[in-house]
């Protein structure tokens, strides 16, 4: 069973990544449920600084002991796991839920006001980063049609600054990628970034459908508020 499990863990970090985190996992399904509750509630989120993804990484390293040190020792980490209180019955039903009830509030309040924070903590998702080097999903860059606009990482919710400041290499991907294609989508240049799959691109930033997303609905208030 160990090795089914770890045989079907490395398939799944190989060929889909933290591809995992950005579109299956039922915890980021749930944070991304939060953002789009504060953006429809009109609240304002919390301006995130390079400080701040600096305590949020101490904190990963200390769920990622936590995690291990546990695994190790005969403990369990399901106790602290927010997932728990989601998913109970892969726990057997046989732990508390208090502890764990405890984390998914904290999960998804932070999520309301800071998109996909818990993904920048999680330990499971460190891991599955750690096979980035070879999987077969890639975030890529055009050097030379990238302006260092900085939208890119104003959109990223894992705060990777290297997206906008790599000026050399092509693939960009690292371990905290988790392949949301915020970056792609709010990339103001065409083919500046790019999501690929065994070196085909799909899905790729574009000039007009960023005109079209962005700068058209504001166009419509500006002319709204022009004839008020």
């Amino acid at each position: 069973e160990i090795l089914l499990f770890l045989g079907g863990f490395l398939v799944s970090a190989i060929v889909l990544g933290r591809m995992l985190c950005g579109f299956v996992c039922p915890m980021g399904f749930l944070q991304d449920i939060a953002h789009q509750a504060r953006q429809a509630l009109r609240t304002e989120g919390v301006a995130m600084t390079e400080k701040m993804y600096a305590m949020l990484r101490l904190v990963k390293w200390f769920m990622l002991v936590l995690f291990l040190t546990l695994g190790f020792a005969g403990g369990n980490f399901c106790d602290f796991c927010p997932a728990l209180a989601l998913s109970p019955a892969f726990a057997g039903f046989q732990v508390s839920l208090y502890l764990s009830g405890f984390m998914m509030t904290a999960v998804l309040v932070s999520g309301f006001f800071k998109r996909r924070c818990f993904c920048n903590v999680c330990p499971l998702g460190f891991l599955i980063g750690l096979m980035h080097k070879v999987s077969l999903f890639r975030l890529k860059k055009d050097c030379q049609a990238c302006t260092e606009c900085g939208a890119c990482y104003e959109a990223c919710p894992m705060g990777i600054k290297s997206i906008y400041t790599e000026r050399e290499k092509a693939d960009i991907t690292t371990s905290d990628c988790i392949f949301c294609g915020a970056c792609v989508r709010n990339c103001p240049e065409d083919r500046a970034i790019a999501i690929t799959f065994c070196g085909k691109r799909i899905y790729t930033s574009s000039r007009l459908k960023y005109m079209k997303r962005v700068a058209a609905p504001q166009k419509r208030k500006a002319d709204h508020a022009k004839h008020r």
